[in-house]
């Protein structure tokens, strides 16, 4: 080298130099300028972040100024519970004006140790809202009592019904909303009261305006009640105190009118604890009833007996307690399941039933399990029989599960107790399929689908994706079976080296399918990755100057050193035939059999460096190909006027190539991808245009 290439040598590196310096500061500088530039006034005022107050004084001053707000709303719902104004005060509760500033008020509590003011104006409001809504639904459905059929409301569940039946129905929905609204006020009542304790707050006229509200609709009721209604007097009495769902409590009564007649002959229904019970009045109004407690707490000491008389009924109901004494008892659990063998997505029907020998549990809650997981929840029929149908999820394991169902007490009469029965829950294979495409230099595009081998798409399954044997993430199949999202490949994998600008990465999709009943599934693919080279990037932002100051020489000297390298890597290329020649002694159609035979001898590294070599032999006698690399070669073929299924052929074997020769992984060529590609080359070879 001459004394002036030297010099130009030396003043292209330090324009290099020079380079990356201004580049890797102007980085740091614009990353750390802006947060030092970031300022503005903080905002203490009334809708401050309490994040921000900087002392206990002004947080302090923050919540007393919010709990006012608050104690204003609270006093505001209260007051406007009327007839006319009921409405508006729902929609006001409901606001979500009213709920952020509530939110707001809980972090300021928080941080002021008041957080139980806050949980006083949450339950205030709460109780405000169900209130305002009661006494709305009232005075809505009071407007359709008074004017029946006036065009404003739908009536077709009253076809061919007389006015007098629909203003009866009408009255009966109203008792039920005028029972609502006597719990309701004595719940905002208590919870008034609570947040007068924590806050001060005088809150008698909050509760005057209550009571108001709720003796004008107790006065309206009266009045519905008289037109409509015969109240009654219900008295009963119990054989026995001691009672338990073996043996059932006897229960004597009487229903007469208010009057004192008897309410003869007539189908009467009553209330008893938590369950229904009919029977017949005789001549006299007597009736008995027989309880079978269930539900009832063990502890319990009485047991209401309440007349819950039919919409259409002239009669009002009445209620009257017994003396009780509940002796507990664990029932059985009959189960059986219908088919016994079932898969994935499949329906089996659980049923059986839950009681004694004496009589049937009805409506109590049991919950069915496969394998451990909760499947359905219900209520048991009036005799204490079910029956479920549930279907088989992905996330019980194939094999003998044992199918559960659970009858669900807490201290109470019955206690708790469990049926079992078994199941076979078979295996279903699984198909996957996917595809990745390149977004930018680390990032690509993955998408698939996976599915039963029957084509039935599954659902929130996890999918595993690897990159040349490292985890690039987890993907969750949607409600159609299928994916689709973006991953990083991290630096380390598959990087290309300091001049060289593609990379093929190699790609594993796996479904696991552990702890299920699908089987494993995966599957495979490839995406190339292109990228600046290193040594061309740390200059690129003054790459004028450099091409300036002696980019001619530079790029000259390093494509002489590539040239070279790549030239003598391909003929010390060290995978021989079985004569010990080199593969560049034969001609294509024998390298292209020698391939084959190496493929099939189970060496599919060999096979597809050599199967690359007859294709690029082949390719070269009509094109100047010395010293190329592998991906200078394709792109130069691809320049040309080479067709598409050969361009693919060769990117295809390239990609295998590079693979065979320089992946790190102890994994090898998949030799179902080298049988392919092989197969293509026989088949390119075929052709007229690329014959011998």
């Amino acid at each position: 080298m001459s004394t002036a290439d030297r010099l130009r040598s030396r003043a292209l590196l330090a324009l290099v130099v020079m380079s990356a310096v201004v580049i890797i500061t102007g980085t740091v500088v614009g990353v750390v300028a802006p947060g030092a530039a970031l300022g503005g006034n903080e905002d203490t005022g009334t809708h401050a972040d309490p994040a921000s107050v900087s002392s206990e004084r002004d947080l302090s001053g923050l919540e007393r100024q919010m709990a006012d707000r608050l104690a204003s709303r609270a006093r505001s719902g209260s007051l406007n519970v009327s007839r006319e104004d009921a409405r508006r005060a729902r929609e006001a509760l409901n606001g979500s004006e009213y709920e952020s500033l509530l939110n707001r008020y809980a972090d300021v509590a928080e941080e002021t140790g008041q957080v139980d003011r806050a949980i006083a104006f949450r339950r205030v409001r709460s109780d405000q809202l169900e209130l305002t809504t009661a006494i709305d639904r009232y005075w809505t459905l009071y407007g359709l009592y008074q004017e029946p059929r006036n065009g404003t409301f739908e009536y077709s569940q009253y076809n061919n019904t007389s006015r007098q039946e629909i203003k009866r129905d009408l009255a009966r929905q109203l008792e039920g909303e005028w029972q609502t609204i006597k719990q309701s006020r004595s719940e905002l009542v208590t919870s008034q009261r609570r947040l007068a304790e924590v806050t001060g707050e005088n809150v008698t006229a909050s509760l005057d305006t209550i009571n108001e509200s709720v003796r004008e609709v107790n006065v309206t009721q009266q009045e519905v009640r008289d037109e409509q209604f015969i109240e009654t007097r219900l008295t009963v009495e119990a054989d026995d105190r001691q009672a338990s769902f073996r043996d059932p409590l006897v229960i004597r009564g009487r229903l007469v009118t208010e009057a004192g007649e008897p309410i003869r002959n007539d189908t009467a229904t009553f209330a008893v604890g938590n369950q229904t019970l009919n029977t017949t009045t005789d001549d006299t109004g007597a009736f008995t009833l027989s309880y079978r407690p269930t539900t009832i707490p063990a502890n319990a000491t009485t047991v209401t007996v309440r007349y819950a008389p039919g919409n259409q009924s002239l009669y009002l109901g009445d209620a009257q307690s017994v003396p009780v004494s509940i002796t507990p008892v664990v029932p059985t659990v009959d189960v059986s399941v219908t088919p016994e063998q079932a898969s994935y997505n499949e329906t089996v029907q659980v049923s059986g039933r839950i009681g004694t020998a004496e009589a049937g549990a009805g409506n109590v809650s049991y919950l069915v399990s496969l394998g451990n997981r909760v499947l359905a929840a219900n209520r048991t029929a009036h005799n204490g029989t079910f029956a479920r149908n549930v279907s088989i999820p992905t996330s019980v394991a194939d094999g003998r599960q044992t199918v559960q169902v659970f009858a669900i007490f807490d201290e109470q009469a019955l206690r708790p107790t469990t049926g079992s029965t078994t199941l076979d829950v078979a295996a279903t294979e699984t198909t996957l399929s996917a595809d990745a495409t390149r977004v930018d230099e680390r990032t690509i595009r993955v998408s698939g689908s996976f599915a039963t081998a029957a084509g039935e798409p599954v659902p929130n399954q996890e999918i595993t994706v690897r990159a040349n044997g490292t985890v690039l993430g987890t993907i969750s199949t949607g409600s159609a079976g299928n994916f689709d999202t973006q991953l990083t490949i991290p630096s380390g994998v598959g990087s290309a080296g300091p001049f060289d600008s593609i990379s093929t990465i190699r790609l594993e999709f796996q479904f696991e399918g552990t702890g299920t009943n699908l089987r494993e599934s995966r599957t495979g693919g490839s995406v190339t990755l292109s990228s600046p080279p290193i040594g061309l990037w740390a200059g690129g932002a003054l790459g004028v100057l450099v091409v300036l100051a002696g980019a001619g020489l530079g790029v000259r000297k390093i494509r002489e050193r590539r040239r070279t390298g790549v030239s003598s890597q391909l003929d010390r290329e060290s995978v021989t035939l079985d004569t010990g020649h080199p593969v560049s002694e034969y001609d294509t159609q024998t390298l292209v059999e020698q391939a084959r035979d190496r493929l099939s001898a189970d060496r599919p590294q060999e096979a597809a460096r050599i199967g690359y070599i007859a294709l690029r032999q082949q390719f070269a006698q009509t094109s100047d190909a010395a010293g190329q690399t592998p991906w200078e070669f394709y792109r130069d073929q691809t320049d040309s006027e080479l067709g598409e299924s050969a361009s693919k052929t060769l990117q295809r074997a390239t990609e295998l190539y590079e693979w065979a020769r320089f992946n790190s992984s102890s994994e090898s060529v998949p030799a179902r991808d080298v049988e392919s590609v092989l197969n293509d080359i026989r088949e390119l070879l075929s052709q007229s245009e690329f014959a011998d």
